[in-house]
């Protein structure tokens, strides 16, 4: 499958050994780590607006909206970039001189 992200499913002759675990439990709570973090943040920043301009509650629905979408944002980019690194990894790229 081509595209900008693609998923691959490990052989399932290979046994995933325990410090292949221990980083993807680290990696799957720091990205939840990160997503939480930033709506609380979100959620935070529009409480205070609405403290400071009076506007209960439309600061802070509009601070949780985009402190989700930053936490989104952050989680697909550490995503895409682990991508990248097991594609160089594994070789899998295609040759430069190729055209895709």
């Amino acid at each position: 499958m081509r595209g900008p992200f693609r998923l691959s499913i490990p052989c399932q002759n290979k046994r995933m050994s325990k410090d292949n675990l221990r980083q993807g439990i680290g990696l799957a709570f720091r990205l939840g780590t990160e997503l939480v973090v930033a709506t609380m943040i979100g959620a935070l920043m529009g409480y205070a607006i609405d403290h400071y301009f009076e506007t209960r509650p439309w600061g802070i629905l509009v601070g949780l909206i985009f402190g989700g979408a930053a936490g989104c944002l952050t989680v697909y980019r550490t995503a895409i970039s682990l991508q990248s690194d097991e594609e160089d990894d594994n070789g899998d790229q295609p040759p430069r001189g190729e055209d895709s």
